[in-house]
């Protein structure tokens, strides 16, 4: 009988263990488990159930999101707002005021100082509760708590329909900050509803800032390639144009011709005949003499934005590129110009000349007319109605003879409106004692100029 063996170079295929190909995906130190309960002859049972699993659930997702899709697409109606615009915190904010949101149990917790939804959002109850004696200044430094649904799906009523809101978190690798979306979505290729909700939020927000003045700060970009942004600051109460501190044939100049600028037909004015609609000012003058606050009281009165930078603090801004963005060919038009300076000399002549800069005010220090305002305006109180007429005129006899008083000890045009109205402060309500201790002020404060410690 003749034996045959394989040569010695030669393969021959060698047969797998089930329980090898299993211990490719378990740990190793199960192994003897599954031989120790004789579950070998079952593992490609095992190993045929997951693979199917795994493609089912696969398979599941990924119809499921294009059903949903689809679905969204041709059965719902959706409105997007993004997080970089500001409606989205009119979104945010009405969101946080509806009944669903007090309701929710998967929501976000924020102290947000000076965003416009901390301006809109008043304490809760539970906080109103809280140290009811406390101090007001210590009341004042806590920010109200807010609460808005989490990230995900959450539905509400609107209106007597449900409406579907989405709140998605974009985490794309160009964002260098993530930013948000949300979603509001409703059953029906009717987006009517839609638009009332944000008409809503937006006209809310209308409403609160009637009688205040918005200020816009510049924000760098929020992802590669994107340009920067305006982000808003603050919304503070409008000032009255009576409180600025300039002659009123200045003041009325300065306002009527903005008015002028605004009136509906004078953009046509300008294209008609060839001109970059755009308006330019320059205040200039001392410190202190009110510059910033008659451009915030114009914009108050006018319904206008305040959008505020400052080269001085940006130094990476060269002169092309401010003149560029000023009146370049991509620089947008229907905007008013305010440049305010202190050293109007230092300036480039191509920076002021006509065309760029339509109007020039000068700001001096407090004169008379001006010194006498000022403590007029500190130093009277409110009317009392309970007052007797004869007691009022009494005390406004008295004022004004204090007013006058004053006046001839403060120097012409020696101090700034901000000096004077810091020292009033210290005084406030109490006019006798604010012409007493004037003389020495002014004394002190010479004094301190003259050694070189103050301006």
């Amino acid at each position: 009988m003749a034996t045959l063996f394989p040569p010695a170079n030669s393969s021959l295929p060698t047969q797998v263990s089930p329980l090898s190909i299993l211990e490719a995906f378990i740990p190793s130190y199960l192994s003897p488990l599954i031989s120790y309960f004789g579950l070998n002859n079952a593992v490609p049972h095992i190993l045929t159930f997951l693979v199917i699993s795994t493609a089912a659930a696969t398979g599941w997702t990924y119809w499921y999101d294009q059903f949903a899709c689809l679905f969204r697409r041709f059965f719902m109606s959706t409105a997007q707002i993004r997080s970089r615009d500001e409606l989205y915190e009119h979104m945010m904010a009405w969101v946080a005021e509806q009944e669903f949101s007090a309701r929710t149990r998967y929501f976000v917790a924020t102290m947000a100082f000076g965003s416009l939804f901390a301006e809109s959002a008043g304490e809760s109850e539970e906080e109103e509760s809280q140290e009811p004696d406390a101090p007001y200044w210590e009341r004042n430094r806590r920010a109200p708590l807010q609460f808005t649904p989490a990230p995900g799906l959450h539905f509400f009523k609107y209106k007597g329909k449900i409406v579907m809101l989405e709140r998605i978190v974009d985490n794309s690798d160009k964002a260098w900050f993530p930013q948000e979306i949300l979603e509001f979505s409703i059953m029906g290729r009717e987006p009517q509803l839609l638009k009332e909700i944000l008409k809503e939020a937006r006209e809310k927000y209308l409403m609160k800032d009637k009688s205040k003045t918005v200020v816009h700060r510049p924000k760098g970009p929020t992802e590669v390639g994107s340009p920067p942004t305006w982000v808003r600051c603050l919304a503070r109460p409008s000032r009255p144009l009576s409180t600025v501190v300039l002659e009123q044939k200045q003041k009325e100049m300065f306002v009527d011709d903005i008015k002028d600028y605004l009136e509906p037909d004078t953009q046509k004015w300008y294209s008609d005949r060839g001109i970059p609609y755009r308006r330019g000012y320059l205040l200039h003058g001392p410190p202190g003499t009110g510059k910033s606050s008659l451009s915030f009281a114009a914009a108050g009165l006018l319904g206008l934005k305040i959008y505020d930078t400052s080269t001085e603090v940006d130094t990476r801004v060269s002169l092309s590129g401010l003149l560029n963005v000023i009146d370049g060919v991509a620089s947008p038009e229907g905007r008013v110009l305010i440049l305010t300076t202190n050293h109007p000399e230092k300036l480039d002549a191509a920076l002021i000349r006509p065309g760029r800069v339509d109007m020039k005010i000068e700001f001096k220090l407090a004169g008379e007319e001006a010194i006498a305002g000022l403590f007029m305006r500190i130093q009277r109180r409110r009317k009392e109605a309970k007052r007797v007429a004869e007691e009022r005129a009494v005390k406004e006899k008295r004022l004004l003879e204090l007013v006058a008083k004053f006046a001839q000890i403060m120097p012409q045009e020696v101090f700034s409106p901000a000096e004077i109205q810091g020292y009033l402060l210290q005084h406030k309500n109490q006019p006798e004692r604010a012409v007493e201790c004037a003389e020495k002020w002014v004394c002190d404060r010479m004094e301190a100029r003259k050694a070189g410690k103050i301006d």
